[in-house]
């Protein structure tokens, strides 16, 4: 799958950044973190490719859930993220480039 630089959710467009040690208040470290203040999803730049694709599958769904009020929880999200990363790569559907 590849991973755009920025994605549109709903009305806002969303910049895909990597960066290093992404840390949450409570200093867990975290895979990846959407942040709707600064319309952002950032994934940990270490992360292996299939950890990405999750991860930012993942991220999405938060910004997803909270631009369209949703109320989902994060086992929900978390849950829904690894059944969708399944689905597209048993069915094929993950592309490495663009069409």
């Amino acid at each position: 799958m590849l991973i755009p630089e920025t994605v549109q959710v709903g009305p806002y467009t969303y910049a895909v950044v990597y960066e290093e040690h992404i840390r949450a208040d409570d200093d867990q470290r975290l895979m990846g973190q959407a942040d709707h203040m600064a319309l952002t999803i950032r994934l940990d730049k270490s992360l292996l490719p299939q950890l990405v694709q999750e991860t930012f599958l993942h991220e999405l769904l938060h910004c997803i859930e909270r631009v369209y009020g949703l109320d989902l929880k994060e086992r929900q999200i978390g849950l829904f993220s690894v059944g969708l990363m399944a689905c597209l790569r048993d069915n094929h559907l993950l592309r490495e480039e663009a069409p």
